[in-house]
């Protein structure tokens, strides 16, 4: 018994086209892309860090909160190209909007010391670990 079911139809190029344009334009469906950017977490002896790759977001377009137990990291982002050749006009559009949410345990963390950092396109986030969670060395002691 298989544990993965597996489908070796691949959609024909009219299908995956036509599938996009009928998504695009369907009632109620955002006209923007939509995704959550992927994240790294790494925890230092300090404090754990945050990182997503947010290639062309600007920090205007970029919201960190930290609420309802919840590191809330969203924006959009946002291209356009224009080119005249001879008797062609060709504009290109892209808008992005993307969201990612991480449930914290706000006992362990010092939230009025979160601190976010948008450099080259990576956005860092140092969540601050609170005294009381730092792992503490028992000393053992010997009869």
């Amino acid at each position: 018994m298989k544990a993965i079911a597996t489908n070796h139809r691949v959609p024909s190029l009219f299908e995956s086209f036509f599938g996009d344009l009928d998504r695009a334009f369907a009632p109620g469906e955002r006209a923007a892309a939509h995704h959550s950017p992927a994240i790294e977490v790494t925890r230092g002896d300090d404090a754990y860090r945050v990182r997503a790759v947010l290639p062309g977001v600007a920090k205007e377009d970029l919201s960190v909160k930290v609420e309802d137990g919840y590191l809330k990291i969203s924006g959009k982002s946002s291209w356009k190209k224009a080119e005249t050749e001879k008797d062609v006009y060709s504009e290109i559009h892209r808008y992005t909007e993307f969201s990612r949410a991480l449930r914290l345990d706000e006992q362990s963390f010092d939230v009025e010391r979160v601190e976010a950092k948008l450099e080259n396109g990576v956005l860092e986030v140092a969540l601050p670990i609170r005294e009381a969670a730092k792992p503490k060395q028992i000393e053992v002691k010997v009869d």
